[in-house]
């Protein structure tokens, strides 16, 4: 099969990453639309990874000027409006088959563009769901009007956790949605490792971590409490920062900022305990995090939010879920006591190697060929792997 992925490829590795990674390796021409790269970023992830990379120009002005007067500014809106404009050409271009490829199924990733329409049936339409758009600080004041629209010209949904994907199949959405969680590279996380330990931990000190961007989402209250009510402990920050950081910070927790893909499994190595503290009433219905599948390869116990994805994994000594930002301190000391139980070591990596990106993408897969038509198309045989 051909199957065209829009999405930003040079964002921090996620889903969409690991779909064109799987794609590729299973024979299929796996072609990736992405915004341009700023010239002095290395790349996340190589290109390599995909049969394709078509790169749009990128409009360098556009972002220093939003990051300038601000998200919320006018200037800001109708800059990122022009943005949106030009992703609805792309997107249109692709969907209503006017670009030189031909393409048996085209794959959405990412926040919604703007309103889209359909001309043409000639390609599989799939927006691929990740987020609750409109549950974040700065978003579009139409984005649930636009999702509509997306929703409505495909021909197929895929939401990260159940409420997304009984919000999404409400009206035009009927029948067409399927629940497709975030998964992990189990063999990337699970082997053994040299463990990294943060700056000025000493032997024996236990070590509660937590991997992934710190935006708005991040509940720095339930990390203060575990910070003061165990300060035997520390507690390691890795990713960016891209929120509001308090300005009174204990010291026993140490923020590490980003840390490339390729060396996570050192720092996991060197946890105790995995945190998922996450707030946002719109925002976790849905949220599915990689970072608890990574943190289960890796044989790491985990205290997270209520997640969906975290209740559906929750078990004694492998994950515990706070209800509110006072159980994490309770549940963290909890899980430190059996963080090293090597039966329940071995269960925490049984339970991750049954959420793989392979397993979800033979999901995907199937889901496509099942909506293709058994013809021609484009003047030749769309082909699905046997598997």
């Amino acid at each position: 099969m051909r199957i065209a992925f829009i999405f930003n490829w040079h964002l921090m590795r996620q889903r969409p990453h690991h779909w064109v990674i799987q794609a590729s390796q299973r024979g299929h021409e796996a072609h990736v639309y992405t915004p341009g790269r700023w010239p002095w970023r290395r790349l996340t992830v190589p290109y390599e990874h995909a049969t394709r990379v078509i790169c749009e120009p990128l409009h360098v002005a556009e972002r220093f000027l939003c990051r300038l007067v601000g998200p919320a500014s006018p200037w800001a809106q109708r800059l990122r409006a022009q943005a949106a404009a030009r992703s609805v050409r792309l997107w249109e271009s692709l969907w209503n088959g006017q670009t030189q490829e031909n393409y048996d199924a085209v794959v959405f990733c990412g926040a919604v563009p703007d309103r889209v329409g359909r001309k043409s049936g000639r390609t599989i339409l799939i927006y691929d769901c990740v987020d609750r758009w409109d549950g974040f600080p700065d978003a579009h004041p139409r984005a649930r009007e636009f999702e509509a629209s997306l929703v409505k010209s495909a021909d197929m949904v895929w939401a990260v956790t159940p409420e997304l994907a009984r919000r999404l199949s409400e009206g035009s959405g009927a029948g067409k949605t399927h629940v497709i969680p975030n998964a992990c590279d189990y063999r990337h996380f699970s082997g053994a490792i040299a463990p990294r330990r943060p700056r000025s931990w000493t032997a024996g000190t236990p070590v509660l971590g937590y991997a992934g961007h710190v935006g708005a989402w991040f509940d720095w209250e339930a990390v203060l409490q575990i910070a003061r009510r165990l300060p035997q402990a520390v507690l390691w920050i890795i990713g960016p920062h891209t929120g509001r950081i308090p300005r009174a910070v204990p010291r026993n927790i140490v923020c590490e900022g980003f840390v490339p893909y390729e060396r996570l499994p050192e720092y996991y190595a060197g946890f105790d305990v995995g945190i998922i503290p996450f707030q946002g009433d719109l925002l976790l219905p849905g949220v599915s995090p990689i970072k608890l599948y990574e943190y289960l390869a890796a044989g790491k116990p985990v205290v997270s939010s209520p997640l969906a994805d975290a209740v559906a994994c929750a078990g004694p000594g492998i994950v515990e879920v706070a209800t509110n930002p006072g159980d994490f301190p309770r549940l963290c000391r909890r899980l430190l006591s059996v963080a090293h139980d090597e039966t329940l070591v071995k269960a925490r990596q049984r339970l991750a190697c049954r959420h793989s990106w392979e397993e979800r993408w033979a999901l995907c897969e199937s889901l496509i060929c099942k909506a293709l038509v058994p013809e021609v198309r484009g003047g030749r045989k769309a082909v699905c792997p046997s598997t």
